[in-house]
C-alpha cells in the first residue's frame, strides 16, 4: 500500500501514519488498498482520508469461489477460496437451512436437494458490501469526536472527511478534489 499523508503537525502525522498502517493491517484491509492520500489538520480540525482500492469491487458469485457437481439429489460443493469460506457456509444456511448443509471439512460440504443452477444464482460477496466495508475500516481509522463526516464514493475510491464542528462547502470541496486526483489516477 501506498500511502501519502500531509499534515501540519510533525509529530502528529508520524502518530496518524502509524495508526492507520495498523488499524487497516488488524482488520485485513490493507491488502485491498493501492494507494491512501491523508491530510491531517487537527488545529481546524479537519481530516481527510482517500483511499483507492487495488481493484473495482466485485460482485462474487457462489461459482467464483467454489466448485460444485451434483450427486444423486445433493450438491458436492468444495471452496477453492478460503476467505469466502463464511459467507458461502452462511449464504447455504439461509438458503437451504443447517440441517440440509453437511460441512465435511472446512472447504468441502454437501448441500442436500441443491442444484448447481441454483447455486450458480447465489451471491456470496456484492460489491457494495467491500465498499462498505472499506468505509468502516476508515471511520475506525478517525480519531475520536469527529461527530461530521462526509463522504464519497466512486468506482474504486472512497473518501472520508471528518471534522468536530459543522461542515463546510470548502471542506467538501476539497475532498472531493482528493477524490477526484485519486480517482483519476485510477484511469492512468
Amino acid at each position: 500500500m501506498k500511502l501519502t499523508v500531509e499534515g501540519t503537525d510533525d509529530y502528529g502525522t508520524a502518530a496518524y501514519e502509524e495508526l492507520f498502517r495498523r488499524i487497516l493491517a488488524d482488520m485485513g484491509k490493507s491488502r485491498a488498498i493501492e494507494h491512501a492520500r491523508l491530510v491531517l489538520r487537527p488545529e481546524e480540525p479537519l481530516f481527510i482520508y482517500s483511499v483507492r482500492l487495488r481493484s473495482r469491487p466485485e460482485r462474487l458469485m457462489m461459482k467464483d469461489v467454489s466448485e460444485y457437481r451434483k450427486e444423486g439429489n445433493d450438491v458436492l460443493l468444495v471452496i477453492s477460496d478460503e476467505r469466502y469460506a463464511p459467507s458461502i457456509l452462511s449464504k447455504l444456511w439461509a438458503r437451504y437451512g443447517r440441517e440440509s448443509v453437511d460441512q465435511r471439512t472446512r472447504f468441502e460440504m454437501i448441500v442436500k436437494g441443491a442444484d448447481t443452477k441454483d447455486l450458480d444464482n447465489v451471491e456470496v460477496v456484492s460489491g457494495d458490501k467491500v465498499k462498505n466495508e472499506m468505509i468502516d475500516a476508515l471511520w475506525r481509522t478517525l480519531p475520536e469526536g469527529m461527530k461530521s463526516r462526509y463522504h464519497v464514493s466512486g468506482p474504486q475510491t472512497v473518501t472520508i472527511l471528518a471534522t468536530e464542528g459543522i461542515l463546510q462547502a470548502e471542506m467538501k470541496e476539497e475532498a472531493r478534489r482528493l477524490h477526484a486526483e485519486m480517482e483519476a489516477e485510477a484511469d492512468v
